[in-house]
């Protein structure tokens, strides 16, 4: 397999930006979460930067290996985030563990797949800017879309005796994954409208 660092770094530095935006609550709110998605899908033109928007392509395009390594990448760029908050002195202790994996919370699991399906459909169907106040408002709204950061959080989170959550990285899979087949449910029902 070739490494695409092009690609790669795009994936990265977009997910390291947003992810520190976030963590440092720089960017609070559907506005300030839009602009910032805006700016970051402008500035690494091709990158998905949230994992969900990834997971979706590879359902749907059934490329494993190339969406496999976007998703390496990002989760790259929230470590990156982590260290760069510890660095700055923002890093605080981690987040704390979810408390569970929710498998057994319908709620979660409909929200994540429903809203991953109609982030997906924005997503490719609309321009770069609807896209990004369509992700904003997605996680305001409530879908887990900043497992992402957590994760990077905790890294930082570490070193200042903090703890590393397994629940936390186990939900942030299990979101990325529905969201990933909510992505495939919209694009097959639309293919049959």
């Amino acid at each position: 397999m070739e490494i695409d660092w092009k690609d790669g770094m795009s994936e990265f530095w977009g997910a390291l930006a947003l992810t520190f935006l976030l963590a440092s609550g720089v960017s609070a709110g559907v506005v300030g979460v839009g602009i910032a998605l805006i700016v970051l899908w402008a500035t690494f033109s091709g990158a998905h930067i949230i994992p969900a928007l990834t997971a979706g392509k590879m359902f749907n395009d059934q490329d494993w290996e190339a969406g496999g390594t976007k998703l390496v990448w990002q989760i790259a760029g929230t470590v990156g985030a982590g260290v760069l908050a510890l660095i700055t002195g923002n890093a605080g202790v981690a987040a704390a563990d979810a408390a569970a994996i929710p498998f057994d919370n319908i709620t979660h699991i409909v929200t994540m797949v429903v809203g991953g399906g109609l982030l997906y459909m924005v997503w490719t169907r609309c321009d770069a800017w609807v896209a990004a106040f369509g992700v904003a408002i997605a996680m305001t709204a409530g879908m887990s879309l900043t497992g992402a950061m957590d994760v990077g959080s905790m890294i930082g989170g570490l070193a200042n005796g903090g703890g590393f959550g397994v629940n936390t990285l186990g939900t942030y899979v299990l979101d990325t994954a529905l969201a990933g087949a909510g992505a495939l449910i919209a694009v097959k029902v639309n293919e049959q409208l």
